[in-house]
């Protein structure tokens, strides 16, 4: 939109937390730290992606598997609340 927005929650029925973390590389280390809220800029993209921005899942209902999908419900600050599905795929896909 034509403010931005922010990304405050995550939540899935998947797993007990879903939280958002970052992944960067620092002299050669890659180092995760969690990010509490993510800030989408106006008429911005984010893309969550294995290596940068991700989302961390603790405490599985079942184990994920390749070809289905896990349900997300995201909380942004102004945009409210929204369900999506996420699909799930190989850790070697493409």
């Amino acid at each position: 939109g034509e403010g931005g927005d922010r990304l405050v929650e995550i939540a899935t029925p998947g797993a007990a937390t879903a939280h958002l973390h970052e992944m960067r590389s620092e002299g050669g280390m890659a180092r995760m730290r969690g990010l509490g809220t993510l800030e989408i800029p106006p008429h911005g993209r984010i893309e969550l992606a294995p290596g940068g921005l991700h989302i961390m899942l603790m405490g599985l209902t079942q184990p994920l598997k390749a070809g289905e999908t896990l349900p997300l419900h995201l909380r942004f600050l102004k945009a409210g609340e929204r369900d999506v599905a996420v699909a799930i795929r190989a850790l070697d896909a493409p």
